[in-house]
């Protein structure tokens, strides 16, 4: 999939209108993340502002989609957006970040 921060036909999907963010229950991230997820995921209120983030490149493009015809909706990957955080804060990727550490429960 060739998506670039300019594509009109992917801006205008993503900007078809707003979803609050929504987070899954209990913590548990999926894998793939559609749009709202994907929002909350980066602490934006909505889709609205995690897609103008997007476009900004200050949030990552998707990296698939789902559904064909105008039911497509763009995707990310789980992996991907927590190397995109951990890259804009620079972060090292080996320093445990996403690993749960139960040694303080023993």
């Amino acid at each position: 999939m060739t998506l670039t921060h300019s594509n009109s036909r992917d801006r205008r999907t993503m900007l078809r209108g707003a979803l609050p963010a929504r987070f899954p229950p209990a913590g548990s991230w999926p894998l793939e993340l559609r749009a709202d997820v994907a929002a909350a995921f980066l602490d934006y209120p909505d889709t609205r502002a995690f897609f103008a983030a997007v476009m900004r490149g200050e949030a990552p493009l998707p990296t698939g989609q789902r559904g064909k015809g105008k039911g497509r909706e763009p995707l990310w990957a789980r992996p991907l957006m927590e190397r995109f955080v951990a890259q804009r804060h620079d972060l090292d990727q080996d320093s445990g970040i996403g690993e749960d550490d139960i040694s303080g429960l023993i």
